[in-house]
C-alpha cells in the first residue's frame, strides 16, 4: 500500500467517502482546516498526489461547517453535499459546489425537532432528478427524517454497472420505460432490449458500440444516462 497524500494538521479529519468525479479527480470533505478551520472540500489528483482546496467552510458559520456527509456528483456534473452544522440555526445546510469552486447554499435546516439536519447522511439522486436524504434527528417525533430536494434537474437513466462488453446485457434503471422504442450506446442501436417494468429494463451492447452515453427513447422523450458507459474489449 502506498500513500497518495498524507493529510496535515492544517487540513485533516476526512469526512465521508471519496468521490471520483467525471474530471478524473477525487473529491472529499475534511472536518478541520481551511481559512476558518471549520472544514473544507478538496480535490486530489490520484496520479500526481496534488491536493487542491476547492472551498473553505465557516464564514460566520452561515454557509455551513463540517461537510460530514460526503459528496455526490449529480447529473448536472455539480457536487452536492450536507454539513453537520452551520446555517440559519447552526444545525446544517445542503449545498451545491461546482468544480470551479463556486458555492451555493441550497437549504438551511431550521433547528426544530421537525426539521433538523444534524448528522445528516449523504444525499442520493433519484432517476427522477430529485435528491433524497436522511437525518438522525428531526421529524415528527424528533428521531430522524427522510427529505427530498428538488433542484429542477430532469430525469435520466442509470445503470447497475457502467461498463460491459459487446454482447453483454446492461441493466437500466429509470422511469417511464413502458412503450420504449429504442436503446442506443453512444448512438449505436442496441442489439435487443426488454422492458421488464416501467422503471427497469435490459439491453444488449451492440457490435460497433463505443464508450459514451446510453439513450432510451420513451413515449415522453429521450432519457440519457447520468454517466458514461464504458465498452470494454
Amino acid at each position: 500500500m502506498k500513500d497518495v497524500y498524507v493529510l496535515k494538521p492544517s487540513a485533516s479529519g476526512p469526512e465521508g467517502s471519496l468521490l471520483e468525479a467525471t474530471d478524473g479527480n477525487l473529491y472529499g470533505g475534511l472536518g478541520f482546516g481551511g481559512v476558518y478551520h471549520l472544514g473544507l472540500v478538496g480535490s486530489l489528483n490520484s496520479s500526481t498526489g496534488v491536493l487542491s482546496f476547492l472551498y473553505s467552510f465557516g464564514a460566520n458559520r452561515a454557509d455551513g461547517v463540517v461537510p460530514r456527509a460526503g459528496l455526490i456528483q449529480a447529473s448536472d456534473t455539480n457536487l452536492y453535499g450536507v454539513t453537520a452544522g452551520g446555517g440559519q440555526a447552526d444545525v446544517g445546510v445542503t449545498f451545491q459546489l461546482k468544480l470551479d469552486g463556486s458555492y451555493t447554499e441550497l437549504y438551511s435546516f431550521v433547528g426544530s425537532k421537525f426539521n433538523s439536519g444534524v448528522f445528516a447522511d449523504t444525499l442520493k439522486q433519484h432517476t427522477s432528478g430529485k435528491f433524497y436524504g436522511t437525518t438522525e434527528v428531526g421529524g415528527t417525533h424528533g428521531l430522524g427524517s427522510v427529505y427530498s430536494l428538488d433542484m429542477g434537474l430532469g430525469p435520466f437513466v442509470a445503470m447497475q454497472k457502467y461498463q460491459g462488453t459487446v454482447g453483454s446485457k446492461t441493466q437500466i434503471l429509470g422511469q417511464g420505460f413502458t412503450g420504449a422504442t429504442s436503446v442506443s450506446y453512444n448512438g449505436v442501436p442496441a442489439t435487443s432490449f426488454s422492458v421488464l417494468s416501467d422503471t427497469y429494463m435490459t439491453a444488449v451492447v451492440p457490435a460497433g458500440a463505443s464508450s459514451g452515453s446510453i439513450a432510451v427513447t420513451t413515449p415522453s422523450g429521450i432519457l440519457t444516462s447520468d454517466k458514461i458507459f464504458v465498452v470494454k474489449n
